[in-house]
């Protein structure tokens, strides 16, 4: 899925890394003391300072004051996913010969029709006009079965990509003792919660350690 043609298409049907890590946090209710903190349910307190100060990814146990929230654009992470690209590529190689012999058949298909505008015997037009509607036949027949595997294997790996990096995701949530990871569409996320980087980064480094072994 290296060609963003690829990913477009894909963004297209899908959908993606379906992640709410969700922890119920109850209204904070005002205390009529201005030195009272406000409280939540389980225990936790939420303040900008908390967050600020939380997200980033080091893996030291979080304060128990705080609410640890990330934020993942799919799109991009679908995009621009290293294995995607690999998965793409490889994908239109096991494709090539079928490809290239529809490319055939329609360049035969537009011989024979530049042959027709110019034969004027009658029977030769007819049989031009007869391998013409044939061969078109064949051509939308061949192109049909190409366009249904080629999708249907294309959202095979798609599938595959969006549970590899759920899996990703999922064990940074837990090593990094996030609270609640968010994807699109959200009214706003803010560039500190955004760590769609970091995932790339990291399916990166797995990348280059897969094509190490």
């Amino acid at each position: 899925m290296g060609d963003p043609r690829l990913y477009s298409r894909w963004m297209l049907s899908t959908v993606f890394v379906a992640l709410l890590f969700t922890q119920g946090v109850a209204d904070a209710q005002n205390s009529t003391s201005s030195t009272e903190s406000s409280t939540t349910t389980p225990s936790v307190t939420i303040t900008q300072d908390s967050l600020n100060e939380q997200n980033s990814f080091s893996l030291s146990s979080k304060s128990n004051n705080s609410l640890r929230i990330g934020y993942i654009n799919a799109n991009v992470l679908i995009n621009e996913a290293p294995q995607g690209k690999i998965a793409y590529a490889l994908l239109e190689e096991e494709f090539a010969e079928r490809k290239a012999e529809l490319e055939a058949m329609e360049m035969n298909l537009e011989l024979i029709a530049n042959n027709l505008e110019v034969e004027e015997d009658p029977d030769e037009r007819t049989k031009l006009e007869k391998n013409l509607r044939s061969g078109n036949r064949e051509f939308e027949r061949g192109k049909l079965d190409y366009e249904e595997d080629f999708n249907y294997r294309r959202n095979e790996e798609l599938t595959k990509l969006q549970n590899f990096i759920s899996e990703v995701i999922l064990k940074l949530a837990k090593d990094a003792e996030f609270d609640l990871i968010v994807q699109e569409p959200v009214v706003w996320a803010s560039d500190e919660i955004d760590i769609t980087d970091e995932i790339l980064n990291i399916l990166d480094e797995l990348r280059k350690k897969a094509e190490s072994q």
